[in-house]
């Protein structure tokens, strides 16, 4: 949306426009001294169905997220639909997979795919924000599926309790996530399975993912895996230790960066969901150092 005093336009490509054509209109919408001299282009974008002048403003519940569509060339409408209609799979529902679930479910993800196998537990509190005191006990896929239910009871949750530690186990997650337009790949253990055999099934399937954790001192996320889009499978090499400090994982992590991981990771599946594709690494997985700030790129 961009707006003046006197008007409001907008965007409703179905195309992705240009940051500068964006921010050249918003500029001259802006500028009350311009209305006159852009009164005709802009009735022309009317006309193609480029912007539309709107008449009232949008849902208040939607005001934040559309305006966020159309400041980067989407039309909010179609970004909506595409969110809707999507189905996303979540594979672990621990730190990094409620914390993306959270995002999910508020961005306006309908339909899901949730795969865990553990409970509950009491010190699963500090970071995984999704359950409370009395979802301890309780299987996470439920109390999952309970949280999105709250949030949006017009949801279609498929929930599995599944373990994944063998070569079986892999496939019937690929079976499970098979209709879904992102696989979230949320689990650090086991080690070879999370990093290496896991993204590599789902590539072979067709299926798009994309994966991230959190180590003691760092975090990765990406790239996401698209078949239709990424050159080539990457990346299955862990980074060397002249990379970035700490890479090996730990099982410990320190929550607010728990957070910032999961979130950057569940920015890039949405960013996919909604096409708006100059803003999704499809090549390199990035590394970040959580104690100096520092960001690797990798990629093969």
């Amino acid at each position: 949306m961009v707006s003046s005093d006197v008007r409001k336009i907008r965007i409703a490509s179905k195309f992705l426009l240009p940051p500068d054509l964006v921010e050249s209109l918003a500029r001259g919408v802006d500028d009350v001294s311009l209305d006159t001299h852009t009164s005709s282009l802009l009735t022309k974008l009317n006309d193609l169905q480029i912007v539309v002048e709107e008449t009232s403003p949008p849902h208040k519940d939607e005001t934040r997220l559309d305006a966020y569509f159309s400041h980067i060339g989407l039309d909010h409408a179609l970004c909506r639909k595409a969110l809707s209609a999507a189905t996303v799979a979540v594979v672990g529902l621990g730190g990094m997979g409620s914390v993306a679930l959270q995002h999910l479910v508020t961005a306006g993800i309908r339909n899901f795919v949730l795969i865990d196998r553990d409970r509950v537990d009491a010190s699963n509190l500090e970071r995984q924000f999704i359950y409370s005191q009395n979802d301890i006990g309780k299987q996470k896929i439920h109390a999952a599926a309970e949280y999105i239910s709250r949030l949006r009871p017009e949801a279609q949750v498929q929930a599995h309790n599944n373990s994944i530690f063998t070569n079986a186990d892999v496939q019937n997650v690929c079976n499970l996530s098979a209709h879904s337009n992102i696989c979230l790949i949320c689990i650090d253990q086991p080690f070879e399975i999370a990093v290496r055999l896991l993204p590599r099934a789902l590539w072979e399937r067709n299926i798009v993912s994309i994966q991230g954790g959190v180590m003691c001192q760092s975090g990765f996320f990406g790239p996401v895996r698209d078949p239709s889009r990424s050159k080539l499978f990457a990346l299955e090499d862990w980074p060397t230790p002249h990379a970035i400090d700490l890479a090996d994982p730990v099982g410990v992590c320190f929550p607010p960066n728990n957070t910032v991981v999961a979130s950057l990771l569940v920015s890039q599946a949405l960013h996919h969901i909604i096409g708006a594709n100059h803003l999704v690494e499809y090549e390199q997985r990035v590394f970040i150092d959580l104690f100096k700030w520092k960001f690797v790129h990798l990629s093969n």
